[in-house]
């Protein structure tokens, strides 16, 4: 049980019948960054047998995506060395091998990973949840198991070939129930200096029949991960949101982080409502994201990302409020 706590990348719904969805994120981008790709292998699990099928989300650069959906006896993983496979395709921690046909997508091909930076994981915060990995019933779960590493290869798109070899990636997943009903996710490991990566996710998170704002966020800078949670005690000074843009400041002892972030219109993937793939979310895979790195208030990083993730996920239950989302 301990291992699965410790080890994100791990199947967690073995136990699990219904009312549950678990998935992978695994981006891409090219050397010349012409080319970025996020592939999300997962399965859906739902009530009564419902609708449950495991699945393949491909999301372009273009704001193309694809859902191709299977069986779900067509899922299956592996602990040791760790594995998913998902129909033809299979996904792990060293490469991806992708043979996807399903009308309007016909991707194949293989991308070996190297030199995977993985978030650290101890018995007292196992992994990038923290403490909060041990909390039973959480409504969603979430694991960082690389941000950054090296990619080698190729995949062929509708006939089109994608040279990934020199380019950069990223790796996470989640799993849970649902997703949370507001969040804001941003990932970006382009900057002008490699090496340099950002991933951040703020969320309403239920809590005892209510619900706080919660943070996930690591800035990796020079082989260190400064990171920025609500377990660590790292504050949400400013968080606005406009049409054009999203800012934030966060804040940790001797730290902050300042953000800025394009909005743009994205792709529609579909996210988990109580293990059913019946929601809708909009990403890019083409935000630029500007980053402040200040320490003893001395700006020690200041950059520009690109090739950047992006997700807005605004409820009208909630609104941004003294820095943090707050419920009406």
């Amino acid at each position: 049980m301990i291992k699965r706590y410790m080890r994100s990348e791990l199947y967690h719904g073995r136990k699990k019948n219904h009312g549950f969805f678990e998935g992978g994120y695994f981006k891409l981008v090219s050397a010349d960054r012409k080319h970025s790709l996020a592939l999300i292998p997962g399965i859906s699990k739902v009530a009564d047998g419902g609708d449950s099928h495991s699945f393949v989300q491909v999301l372009r650069e273009s704001d193309s995506t694809h859902y191709v959906p299977y069986e779900v006896d067509k899922f299956s993983f592996n602990d040791n060395p760790f594995e998913v496979r998902v129909g033809r395709s299979l996904f792990s921690l060293e490469r991806l091998s992708v043979n996807v046909l399903d009308g309007n997508v016909d991707l194949s091909g293989e991308v070996t990973f190297r030199g995977l930076f993985r978030w650290p994981s101890s018995l007292r915060a196992p992994g990038a949840m923290g403490w909060f990995s041990y909390v039973p019933f959480m409504q969603c779960y979430h694991g960082i198991l690389s941000m950054d590493h090296e990619l080698e290869g190729f995949l062929v798109a509708n006939g089109k070939e994608l040279d990934f070899n020199g380019g950069r990636g990223y790796i996470e997943k989640d799993w849970g129930r649902s997703f949370p009903s507001a969040w804001i996710w941003m990932q970006s490991n382009h900057f002008s200096v490699p090496r340099v990566s950002l991933t951040l996710s703020i969320a309403t998170v239920p809590w005892l029949g209510r619900a706080f704002t919660g943070m996930i966020g690591g800035f990796l800078y020079e082989g260190t991960l400064y990171r920025f949670t609500t377990y660590n005690g790292a504050k949400i000074v400013e968080l606005r949101i406009t049409e054009e843009k999203v800012n934030i400041r966060l804040r940790r002892k001797n730290h902050e982080l300042i953000i800025e972030a394009e909005r743009n219109d994205g792709g529609t993937l579909k996210s988990p409502v109580m293990g059913n793939m019946k929601g809708r979310i909009k990403e890019s895979l083409a935000s630029r994201i500007r980053i402040r790195f200040v320490r003893d208030n001395k700006v020690i990083f200041d950059d520009v990302g690109t090739n950047a993730g992006l997700e807005i996920v605004e409820s009208s239950k909630w609104i941004v409020a003294n820095g943090v989302w707050q419920e009406q």
